[in-house]
């Protein structure tokens, strides 16, 4: 199976360990059953890392129901489209990193797996869909060091979305947001209400890359 993944170290813990391409577009690993069939049942009570380059829905829900007890680091890659009630999930308080990259995914699965798994340091999580306002979460996650949010849609950054957001992930070190701009309602980017909000909620914040799509533009902002 091919995959273009990368491997970074991390650099005085200020850098993302990323393990895929920094975008999504035009990354298309391939899915193989073979892969998980390699991933017994009885071994599922002793695996710490799982890194794969896709992911059936299947292996996500095990994963969820807490099946893996012991997982650590899990990067699932390209992920199919998963549902996780919150009433079939269990804490999985020894997961440090998880990837979740999946097309046409349902933007509330944010909150659950926040829920779900609490001790978070590394989050990298892809919907191509609307995050909606959070219904349960009214605290925040200290462990969080290495944000990844990819093709979020609708993202608003002035109207207290962008700086909520921001709230619950105080202790960020590196930050990387993709999103689009709602069609209908185009919003004026105000960078220095930005750096304010920045500044506020993540003063540890070493890097930070934000790529806002438009309906006739691109805009990239990168700071280190």
């Amino acid at each position: 199976m091919y995959c273009n993944c990368q491997s970074h170290p991390i650099n005085g813990g200020n850098r993302l360990y990323e393990i895929y391409p920094t975008w999504d577009i035009g990354w298309f690993p391939h899915y193989s059953n073979e892969i998980e069939n390699i991933i017994r049942s009885d071994i599922y009570s002793r695996l710490q890392s799982l890194v794969l380059p896709a992911a059936s829905s299947k292996l996500t829900q095990l994963i969820f129901r807490g099946e893996f007890p012991r997982l650590n680091i899990c990067h699932l890659g390209r992920c199919e489209l998963i549902i996780l009630p919150l009433s079939m999930t269990i804490p999985l308080q020894n997961l440090r990193q998880l990837t979740i990259r999946t097309r046409r995914q349902n933007g509330c699965q944010f909150e659950t797996i926040l829920l779900a798994c609490s001790s978070l340091m590394h989050l990298d999580f892809s919907c191509d869909d609307v995050i909606p306002s959070f219904i349960f979460i009214n605290h925040c996650f200290p462990s969080m060091k290495y944000l990844r949010l990819g093709r979020l849609k609708n993202l608003f950054f002035h109207n207290g979305q962008f700086d909520f957001l921001l709230s619950i992930f105080p202790n960020l070190l590196q930050f990387q947001l993709t999103a689009n701009q709602c069609r209908e309602n185009v919003e004026t980017i105000k960078f220095r209400e930005i750096a304010h909000y920045l500044r506020h909620r993540c003063p540890s914040l070493k890097i930070l890359v934000l790529c806002i799509y438009a309906r006739t533009y691109a805009l990239v902002f990168f700071y280190r």
